[in-house]
């Protein structure tokens, strides 16, 4: 009996079958441990963060700088 559990098992691993289920299945465990993409993710929080300061502080003094240009305007005007 144990002799051919052990062919039998032997007989399993050696299947084509197998060997690709194993092969799949540890190349998506390599592909799900990987942190390649976290550093790409953590980027685009950076440029999104930055555009939202930038939106922010051009609303906050579009005002005052239209002013100054329209003050520089005129006395390049007048010169």
């Amino acid at each position: 009996m144990a002799r051919t559990t052990v062919r039998s098992y032997y007989l399993i691993m050696n299947s084509r079958a197998t060997q690709l289920y194993i092969h799949t299945r540890s190349a998506a465990r390599a592909f799900l441990s990987a942190e390649r993409g976290a550093g790409m993710v953590e980027y685009a929080l950076l440029v999104v963060l930055i555009a939202i300061v930038l939106i922010v502080a051009i609303s906050f003094f579009a005002g005052a700088v239209g002013d100054e240009f329209s003050s520089i305007g005129t006395a390049v005007d007048e010169a």
